[in-house]
């Protein structure tokens, strides 16, 4: 049986329908529709800071952010750094294992990215002037 070839822009088309649901479950857990926006970077960790964030009895928001990030740093860092390190021996015994191997480079990879994306740019992109 062959299978049927179908246009690019077909496949454009079906991914709509699930970021439009991703966005509205984010926006039914956060009860507000301007922060799943905030949730494209790391969405599990971005997810509890974001929770804490809006938690927070803090009056200044940048302040509330700040704690937020901080006090889930511990928990994060852990939990990434524990992934990074049981992947190393695939990296350093898998070059035979092709599929270990790549998994294992590209899952640190994205890991270590996440670390930046998440201390760095999720509190920029949450803070405010003033």
């Amino acid at each position: 049986m062959r299978f049927l070839k179908k246009p690019k822009s077909f496949y454009k088309w079906q991914q709509w329908p699930f970021l439009i649901g991703l966005f509205f479950i984010c926006s039914i857990f956060f009860e507000t529709l301007k922060n799943p926006f905030y949730i494209t970077i790391a969405i599990h960790v971005s997810i509890f800071i974001v929770n804490d964030f809006n938690n927070s009895s803090l009056k200044n928001e940048n302040r509330a952010i700040l704690k937020a990030v901080v006090g889930k740093a511990q928990p994060i860092m852990l939990t990434i750094l524990s992934t990074c390190f049981g992947l190393i021996p695939f990296l350093l015994e898998g070059e035979n294992e092709v599929f270990w191997f790549s998994l294992a480079i590209g899952t640190i990879g994205g890991l270590i990215f996440s670390i930046i994306a998440v201390f760095i740019c999720l509190p920029v992109f949450l803070s405010r002037k003033g």
